[in-house]
């Protein structure tokens, strides 16, 4: 145990140091709950992240199947070349955002994970801090009790 706990320790009563126990065990359960509570998240980012991805490789035969539409093999004429500027020209583009703003979700779902499961690794820095402490402090109770 360090000094600092030594020398606070032997300064403080029982009743403090039992004040400091309930305070120190109040913020161990709120960092179990706040740890539950982002994996919880992390999960269901990690469940839409999944539902995601298909969309991206599902864009191109979409596109497919618009621009090569069974009918249009047929076409002759104006009707063949209007059709085929456009699907060349609006689809494409229509297609190219919807693929990007597809992706841009897919980077911003993995960009928040990825912060929670940084916050996550955090809270279990300041966790093992905090049972550190608490140990200290039920070090001192139990040797004021015998």
């Amino acid at each position: 145990m360090s000094g600092v706990w030594l020398s606070m320790a032997r300064q403080l009563s029982r009743s403090e140091l039992r004040a400091q126990q309930r305070a120190m065990s109040a913020q161990i359960e709120e960092c179990e709950a706040s740890g539950s509570s982002l994996d919880e998240r992390i999960e269901r980012l990690n469940q839409a992240k999944r539902r995601v991805a298909p969309i991206d490789e599902g864009v191109e035969s979409v596109r497919f199947q618009i621009v090569w539409n069974r009918d249009v093999d047929r076409w002759k004429g104006t009707g063949r070349n209007q059709y085929d500027d456009f699907a060349s020209d609006v689809v494409d583009d229509v297609v190219r955002t919807y693929a990007s703003g597809a992706s841009d979700l897919y980077d911003h779902i993995c960009d928040r994970i990825t912060a929670l499961e940084n916050q996550r690794n955090d809270n279990a820095g300041a966790f093992g801090w905090i049972k550190k402490q608490l140990n200290g402090i039920q070090n001192e109770l139990e040797k004021m009790v015998n």
